[in-house]
């Protein structure tokens, strides 16, 4: 369910998923040792070169 307009969270991994090339979460949970977690990872490729500017 996307974020309403007056919605004060729930944009973070939208946001990613459209500004970033890929993007994925690791679960660091691990019930057994009480440890809750997770990272969220993305990638940017940065953008094609343009044509040189000479002066």
């Amino acid at each position: 369910m996307p974020a309403r307009c007056d919605d004060e969270n729930g944009r973070g991994l939208t946001l990613v998923e459209r500004c970033s090339d890929a993007w994925g979460v690791h679960d660091y949970t691990d019930k057994d040792a009480g440890v809750t977690g997770k990272a969220v990872w993305f990638t940017l490729n940065p953008p094609p070169a343009g044509p040189r500017q000479t002066g």
